[in-house]
């Protein structure tokens, strides 16, 4: 193993770094996003950054004349233990007097004891608006027959713009199947960094050292260095007529078992004689001998089709609205990676993660709808030659994991934050900044670990 690659695959490890509170002259009252009273908003609130309360406004539709209107947290710790239905003139809750909650209104909430029994605003913590009224009509006893109608829900989030998570924290639980907390806005911006404050790494002498957790959270550079690790140690020399195996029908049983849910996984197609990686987002059966794929593929970072055509136990396919002979092959299961044992296990940490905490970004954008999600949020990184073993003619089973894997267990929880011009303050696992020094031993068992994760000797042509 070359000395470059070593020296990524330790440095994924080890981190010591220190770094100060930022501070404000005044407090701060960041907007819910998106700013919008209509859809379901995400609120930070972030005292490291000088914010005193969280400002909640919802518009709630529907609700009649004259209703009854109460904010009440749904989920979550729920210090504010009371429901809040009056603010005083200050716009703070109070439990007598003041303003009557209206359908369309707003109010500020204060992490501080209180009337209301309040003593904390929390991450996670979910509110809502109800209101009820009078809908005119009567029941068969002639009682009024009273209506709800409920305002999109606000999650309270933490300091998710005050520091970065480094990239090495990041890939190191990505490939490691864990939730991964990603400090950037989105998928599709994640490798921009047009004033270089994100770089994790830095190039030396033709080798790569990977950044410790006094780093960015990654740009396109790093980004790539990543797709090329998981490239590394494929074997590029099986030949066509192994690829072109007659049983490709079971896997594409098998792919559909998660593209009918709405769920990517990976696939392997045999194009001109060379096998290539993609990501199968939709899969329709048209008829009994007809199937119709929908894929993301590395070669133009483009979402493209093709109509396959079964023969016995294997595929043909072509591009669709095309009369030339399907000569684009779908090969056996076993060149797959990663293989959808692998793709099943992120699948239950994916809904795990979901069942227990449904406020999370990743959940709300994607679940039910990640594949969707995927086509259009991916990276605009194309297939490219690496230099590690096994990435000379392309890179494209090291890209389909990483997309698979941001896809299932990355969560965009925050945007760049660079104060002073330089790159952030580095996050604790709550997203508040580290203010003190902090060493990651090296322990042979996490050591073991990536080497598994990244240089298993894998049959796959790239």
């Amino acid at each position: 193993m070359p000395n470059s690659t070593k020296h990524l695959l330790l440095a994924l490890l080890i981190s010591i770094s220190v770094f100060p509170l930022s501070s404000h002259s005044a407090p701060i009252d960041p907007p819910c996003l998106p700013d919008n009273p209509y859809s379901d908003q995400t609120c930070t609130f972030c005292p490291a950054d000088g914010a005193e309360f969280v400002h909640l406004k919802w518009d709630v539709q529907g609700a009649g004349d004259n209703p009854t209107c109460t904010l009440r947290c749904i989920q979550g710790d729920c210090e504010y233990k009371k429901l809040i239905s009056r603010k005083d003139n200050q716009n703070h809750p109070i439990s007598i007097g003041g303003d009557l909650l209206k359908p369309k209104d707003d109010i500020d909430l204060y992490p501080t004891p209180g009337l209301l029994g309040g003593s904390d605003l929390k991450a996670g913590d979910v509110y809502q608006v109800s209101c009820t009224y009078d809908t005119g009509r009567k029941d068969e006893r002639g009682r009024a027959i009273i209506g709800t109608q409920y305002s999109p829900k606000m999650t309270i989030t933490g300091c998710g713009n005050n520091c970065e998570i480094p990239l090495s924290v990041i890939a190191k639980n990505l490939y490691g199947g864990d939730y991964a907390k990603i400090t950037e806005t989105d998928f599709e911006s994640w490798p921009k960094d047009s004033e270089n404050k994100d770089q994790c790494g830095a190039d030396s002498n033709g080798g790569y050292t990977f950044c410790g957790l006094g780093s960015g959270s990654g740009n396109e550079t790093d980004i790539k260095n990543i797709m090329e690790l998981g490239q590394c140690g494929y074997v590029s020399s099986v030949s066509e007529n192994s690829l072109s195996s007659s049983n490709s029908k079971d896997y594409i049983e098998e792919v559909m078992k998660f593209t009918n849910d709405h769920y990517p996984a990976p696939m392997a197609i045999v194009v001109n004689g060379s096998g290539h990686a993609v990501i199968v987002t939709s899969i329709i059966k048209k008829d009994l001998n007809t199937y119709s794929l929908t894929f993301i593929d590395s070669n133009d970072s483009s979402v493209s089709r093709l109509e396959c055509f079964l023969s016995g136990n294997g595929f043909s396919c072509r591009p669709p609205s095309t009369s030339r002979n399907p000569n684009i092959l779908i090969a056996d299961k076993k060149y797959v990676y990663p293989n959808l044992t692998t793709i099943e296990a992120m699948k239950r940490k994916f809904i795990d993660i979901c069942t227990k905490n449904g406020s999370l970004k990743m959940c709300i954008e994607r679940k039910g709808q990640m594949s969707s999600w995927l086509e259009g949020n991916y990276i605009d990184i194309k297939n490219f030659t690496g230099s590690l073993p096994g990435t000379g003619v392309g890179i494209c089973a090291g890209w389909t994991e990483f997309l698979l894997r941001v896809a299932y267990l990355g969560d965009f929880v925050g945007k760049d934050y660079h104060p002073g011009d330089k790159i952030g303050t580095v996050c604790n696992a709550d997203l508040t900044p580290k203010t003190s020094k902090s060493t990651l031993g090296i322990f042979s068992q996490q050591l073991a670990l990536l080497q598994q994760i990244f240089m298993p000797f894998r049959l796959w042509p790239n």
